[in-house]
C-alpha cells in the first residue's frame, strides 16, 4: 500500500489540475535526486503506469527540473529540493509550471 500512495496522491493532484489535453497521455514526472537508484524510482512501477494510460518519466537530477524539462507533464512529483541557487532555480521553474495548470505532490 505504501508503494503505491504516490501514484494515488499523483492521480488526485492530476485530477485537480487537469489541462485539456485530449490527445495526449496524462504525464507524471518523478523529480528524483539520483535516477532509479537507491529506492526513489520503481521502473516496474512506471511501466505500470504506461500500462493504465499515463506517461511516466523521471529525473536522474534534480538539476534537470528546468521549464523545457517539466512543460509537458501533468504532475511533479517531488522528493526534496535543491538547495542553493540550483534550488531558487528549480523553484522558479515550478511556480510557472504550477501557474500553467500543473501538479505538485511533494514528500
Amino acid at each position: 500500500m505504501k508503494k503505491r500512495m504516490p501514484i494515488l496522491a499523483a492521480l488526485l493532484v492530476w485530477g485537480l489540475t487537469v489541462r485539456l489535453q485530449a490527445e495526449l497521455r496524462p504525464a507524471i514526472l518523478f523529480a528524483s535526486p539520483q535516477g532509479a537508484g537507491y529506492g526513489n524510482v520503481d521502473l516496474d512501477y512506471l511501466k505500470e503506469l504506461h500500462e493504465h494510460g499515463f506517461e511516466g518519466d523521471y529525473t536522474d537530477a534534480l538539476g534537470e527540473l528546468n521549464w523545457e524539462r517539466i512543460e509537458r507533464f501533468n504532475v511533479i512529483v517531488l522528493y526534496e529540493l535543491p538547495a542553493g541557487d540550483q534550488g531558487s532555480k528549480v523553484a522558479g521553474s515550478i511556480d510557472r509550471f504550477l501557474k500553467a495548470g500543473g501538479g505538485v505532490l511533494l514528500f
